[in-house]
């Protein structure tokens, strides 16, 4: 079998299932795990993701303004991996190439059928799920996976609480703000803390003000597509407009991605929730604005 993987959570989920092997072609955005970097790159952006957060969401906006895509897939590099299946999604937009320009690449470019399968998780139910239709379409087993991904939010879930349980504000985007929907929210859940704002199924801009009303004990940051690094520089600026404790998370690595390593994610908020040591790497405290 001959894979394209255009969503890196796909990407994951394929290796981890021990289909790695056959990806044959991969997202620019798949990054993990370390052996999917040496596979043809299909896909690029059409805007600067080194830019600061508020120049990537302007030039997202531009593009959807004027009925352009985020993305570029190359035709050419596709026809020639000759892929059996292509893993993509129709969650989001602007996450990862969508659904509909991924059809119009394949029936543009490639000669034979071809298995597109889409995914689209709003829920840890759904992210679950997900394993299993990947595992399908690959042949693979997917109940081992399963099963250690439930077994550590059980773990998570079971940890002793505090008391009363601290309010949580989880944030995917922070120049405009934009609150944490989907599966980020049942994260902060899981992990012991109270949401500081009413959950929504999609992640949602918020207003300073509605932050500042909210009161959360504690603020867990994790822009989308932003590595710990990417997330602290965007914090440098925008820190004393954070009420309460913050953290920052890898949020590209354990927040945004729909795969296997939510189930760390909760772990990791929990452990931020209890007040406990960061880990290098994947979460920081960040230190209180001098006054």
């Amino acid at each position: 079998m001959r894979i394209v993987s255009l969503l890196p959570a796909a990407t994951e989920i394929s290796f981890a299932l021990g289909a790695g092997g056959e990806i044959v072609g991969r997202s620019h955005e798949c990054d993990f795990p370390a052996e999917a970097a040496s596979l043809p790159v299909v896909s690029r952006p059409r805007m600067d993701p080194s830019r600061p957060g508020p120049e990537i969401h302007a030039s997202v906006e531009a593009l959807l303004g004027r009925g352009l895509a985020i993305y570029e897939i190359d035709v050419e590099l596709l026809a020639r991996l000759k892929p059996d299946v292509i893993l993509t999604q129709d969650q989001c937009a602007v996450c990862a190439v969508p659904l509909s320009q991924v059809e119009a690449a394949a029936r543009k470019s490639l000669a034979r059928d071809v298995t597109i399968v889409s995914l689209s998780p709003m829920s840890l139910a759904d992210v679950r799920e997900d394993f299993f239709r990947v595992g399908r379409a690959l042949g693979r087993d997917a109940g081992p996976m399963a099963a250690s991904f439930d077994a550590t939010l059980d773990t998570v879930r079971r940890r002793p609480r505090r008391t009363p349980l601290p309010r949580v504000l989880g944030l995917e985007w922070l120049d405009p703000p934009m609150a944490a929907g989907n599966w980020f929210a049942e994260l902060l859940e899981i992990a012991g803390g109270i949401p500081a704002v009413p959950p929504t199924e999609r992640t949602e801009r918020i207003s300073w003000e509605a932050i500042e009303a909210a009161a959360p004990d504690l603020t867990v940051v994790a822009p989308c597509g932003f590595a710990l690094g990417r997330a602290l520089e965007e914090l440098a600026r925008l820190t004393r407009r954070l009420p309460g404790r913050v953290c920052a998370i890898d949020g590209n690595a354990y927040i945004n991605r729909p795969g296997p390593r939510l189930a760390e994610s909760a772990s990791i908020i929990a452990e931020a929730v209890r007040g406990g040591p960061a880990e290098a790497g994947k979460w920081v405290w960040i230190p209180a604005p001098s006054k």
